[in-house]
């Protein structure tokens, strides 16, 4: 009898990017990138292979169009098979604690250490600073009044973020760029596909 299980993968795809670029966006957002697919377009250098292997990252490198559906599309897309030898799974790591909320607002109104793992089916909202080494994934919107060290993934509608140190943000497939975040609160929305930035008034 055969077991399977259908699971998501999520994915960021690379276009053919200089060397030393590509490895200095993925040193600086390697803590955010562990939980997905990197698949870059076109054969990868050596270095670079050495390098995402080192950082115990996963990803394929392939010139294969492959069939994936973005934030942007909304139909469905048939399913490919597709083979290759150059997939590197890395281990799952369990370390530090982790936090699940099953509640659509889940408010934090301290400190999230190193090491934490908060994961929300609904909104966030932390009152607190994120230390370098805290992830915190949430389905729905999430705001932040706390300096942000470590690493944010939201699928909500819009974040509320004030400044962003050493950590990285991902927002609608987007990561945003933290010397747009230097204290004043913003709000970050999705506004026709596209990630927009306003100050809060």
């Amino acid at each position: 009898m055969v077991q399977a299980k259908q699971k998501n993968l999520r994915v960021f795809e690379f276009e053919e990017t200089p060397k030393e670029d590509l490895i200095s966006y993925i040193q600086k957002n390697a803590v955010l990138l562990r939980g997905f697919m990197l698949i870059f377009k076109g054969a990868l250098d050596e270095e670079v292979r050495a390098f995402l292997q080192s950082e115990g990252l996963n990803f394929l490198d392939s010139s294969i169009q492959l069939p994936l559906k973005s934030r942007e599309s909304s139909g469905e897309i048939p399913s490919k098979n597709i083979t290759t030898p150059t997939l590197s799974p890395a281990p799952l790591e369990e370390s530090g604690s982790k936090e699940h909320s099953r509640s659509s607002t889940l408010c934090l109104r301290r400190t999230i250490r190193s090491g934490e793992e908060i994961v929300a089916s609904g909104d966030v909202t932390i009152f607190g600073r994120i230390n370098s080494g805290a992830i915190i994934r949430a389905e729905g919107n999430v705001q932040v009044f706390g300096e942000i060290h470590g690493a944010i993934e939201c699928e909500g509608e819009y974040m509320i973020l004030g400044k962003i140190g050493q950590g990285s943000v991902l927002f609608g497939g987007e990561i945003l760029d933290p010397s747009l975040f230097h204290g004043s609160l913003k709000q970050v929305f999705l506004e026709e596909g596209r990630v927009s930035i306003k100050e809060i008034v």
